[in-house]
């Protein structure tokens, strides 16, 4: 969500997020979905981990989702998916591959930052950063890239490395 102190717009708050902050409140590193009763599932769908849609144990990991969605977003213009139906884009969310951002996009993106995005958005915890300090280091690292590579981005191509 854009923010405003006082005339001006310029920083971001970012909402939804710290599931893995409520189960640390818990006293426990993970969290789950399902009760006995049933699914319990909270969120906003266009955010929504795939451990999440699928009743799975949560952790740190689902921030990191959460966090490629909304890098995809700022990149795009766009949600990851996008549908009439709150159910259908939570499903898509839980199974179906998410799009590159070099082909939502209406500029090129470095391939650096694509990986990054993807790497964030993998339908499996363990296929994501393990920490938002190693997040952390792969952006840096896409900054220390030659501005010739960066301005050369990717565009409408579907070659991606696989993490």
């Amino acid at each position: 969500m854009l923010s405003s102190a006082g005339r001006r717009t310029d920083f971001v708050k970012v909402l939804d997020f710290g599931l893995a902050e409520l189960a640390k409140r818990l006293g426990t590193s993970e969290l789950s979905t399902t009760s006995g009763s049933g699914a319990k599932v909270a969120g906003t769908p266009a955010y929504m981990p795939p451990e999440v849609v699928r009743g799975e144990r949560i952790d740190h990991r689902a921030d990191l989702y959460q966090l490629g969605c909304v890098m995809f977003f700022l990149l795009t213009g766009h949600l990851v998916f996008e549908s009439e139906s709150p159910v259908a884009i939570a499903l898509a969310h839980a199974h179906n591959p998410p799009p590159r951002v070099a082909n939502v996009a209406d500029q090129p993106i470095p391939e650096a930052l694509e990986r990054i995005v993807q790497r964030c958005l993998a339908k499996s915890p363990e296929g994501r950063f393990q920490s938002a300090e190693e997040l952390e280091l792969a952006l840096q690292a896409a900054l220390d890239e030659p501005e010739a590579d960066r301005r050369h981005g990717v565009r409408h191509t579907d070659a991606l490395t696989e993490h």
